[in-house]
């Protein structure tokens, strides 16, 4: 398997997903023990879901309803239990401020999460942050993933390269 590899798994509910692989040996494991062997990303929407109660990123992704939906609640079980099984626990990096909050505009903001699934950070998906002269921990939430490489060329806009599928 290689990056860009796509591939797709039957969910519990029926419905489809289709995921292609964005990174390799890129996650550090939570236990501290090496690289997640794969990382990959869905390529198909059929989920939705808020990041919390008021629809904003207060609290950050460390207590967000919708990181507790994704790694035991009901998107997780979403999941065939096979493919799950499968699924390591990977330390990601993120502001768990959120945006609005004075303190969250240093790299002091940024903590890590132990987590089987995420959003990616804007650090994962640009070579560069166009935002990390006013906003430094823009830069601090991880590295590029291998699948953007020299393809995301305009990082403070649309970029077609980030589009699903």
């Amino acid at each position: 398997m290689d990056v860009g590899t796509k591939w797709s798994i039957k969910l519990t509910n029926g419905e489809t997903m289709q995921y292609r692989i964005i990174g390799i040996n890129h996650d550090d494991l939570a236990a501290g023990s090496g690289k997640a062997g794969l990382t990959f990303l869905t390529t198909s929407t059929n989920i939705k879901s808020r990041m919390n109660a008021t629809s904003d990123n207060t609290g950050g992704w460390e207590k967000s309803e919708l990181r507790q939906k994704m790694n035991s609640g009901e998107i997780w079980n979403l999941l065939p239990s096979d493919f799950q099984f499968k699924v390591k626990v990977v330390k990601k990096l993120t502001n768990n401020v959120g945006c609005g909050h004075e303190q969250n505009e240093d790299t002091a903001a940024v903590m890590a999460t132990s987590d089987k699934l995420f959003l990616l950070s804007y650090s994962e998906i640009v070579p560069a942050s166009y935002w990390a002269s006013g906003y430094p921990w823009t830069s601090s939430e991880g590295t590029q993933y291998e699948a953007f490489q020299g393809k995301v060329t305009n990082n403070y806009s649309g970029n077609s390269c980030l589009g699903i599928g």
